[in-house]
């Protein structure tokens, strides 16, 4: 079968606030062959994803995505990874391609998926599916009672991890951000997995970040994410190899598979 179309659904809370919650907006993605239809999410800011689709051909290199996907064939694993090819090579000087070919290449999955009667996880090569442990994501308070509540409020709510970033945490002392993690900690439960996201706060300032990872790893954190900028390689290694050792996630800022390959293999990552 053929991809026939390619619709974008953008969805925005009536008001998107200047905080750190990328959940106020977000783009899904249709695509029908066959008389079938496959539904994708981008984790992206929704209008330049949808741009990205449509936009002019500005040269060779820099054509809408659009032009690498509509058309093509969709009939085995091999099309979805031939689609993403044809993207990267047409649009590797657009920014937003990799963000936008994301949802549709969840939507390519489950596309192909009905169509095969298979489920996704045996298309990508595995033979079982494995359970996830679902987490809730929050702000932390602007102060250590309001994280208290909030932690208490998701332990209560049957969480078995809970996961506090941005708010005032790393824009104050250490001992500031201590009480946070303490309360964080103190209202979830010793049971609870507590993951702690710092959304870039620190740039590249390992000597910041350092000082936090005692009261880091006095409440049990699970990981630290995001203390530095996208692609800081050499302050996260230099952070993992810290002592106290406390595991480290990134990658959420990473824009294409090669930046996050290289944060997995250089930045010493959980």
């Amino acid at each position: 079968m053929k991809i026939e179309s390619v619709d974008f659904f953008y969805l925005s809370m009536p008001e998107v606030l200047d905080i750190g919650d990328g959940s106020q907006d977000a783009v899904l993605v249709r695509v029908r062959a066959g008389g079938l239809e496959g539904w994708g999410e981008c984790e992206a800011a929704p209008l330049p994803t949808i741009a990205a689709y449509v936009c002019p051909m500005s040269h060779s290199a820099c054509k809408p995505v659009k032009h690498s996907v509509e058309g093509m064939d969709l009939n085995e694993p091999a099309d979805i990874h031939k689609i993403g090819r044809h993207v990267h090579a047409n649009s590797f000087d657009l920014l937003q391609a990799d963000h936008t070919l994301s949802g549709i290449d969840i939507a390519l999955w489950d596309l192909l998926g009905k169509k095969l009667e298979e489920p996704v996880y045996r298309l990508l090569g595995y033979k079982k599916a494995y359970s996830k442990i679902p987490y809730a994501s929050q702000l932390f308070g602007d102060t250590p009672e309001e994280t208290y509540e909030k932690a208490k409020q998701s332990g209560g709510s049957g969480y078995r991890a809970v996961k506090f970033g941005w708010g005032p945490i790393g824009r104050g002392s250490v001992a500031e951000d201590a009480a946070h993690f303490h309360a964080a900690r103190e209202g979830l439960g010793t049971d609870a997995y507590l993951m702690i996201d710092i959304g870039t706060v620190w740039g590249e300032d390992v000597a910041s970040a350092t000082g936090r990872l005692a009261a880091l790893k006095a409440v049990n954190a699970y990981w630290l994410e995001e203390p530095f900028a996208n692609m800081a390689l050499s302050a996260y290694s230099q952070l993992a190899d810290g002592k106290p050792r406390v595991p480290l996630a990134a990658g959420e800022g990473c824009n294409s598979y090669v930046q996050a390959a290289a944060m997995l293999d250089y930045a010493g990552l959980k």
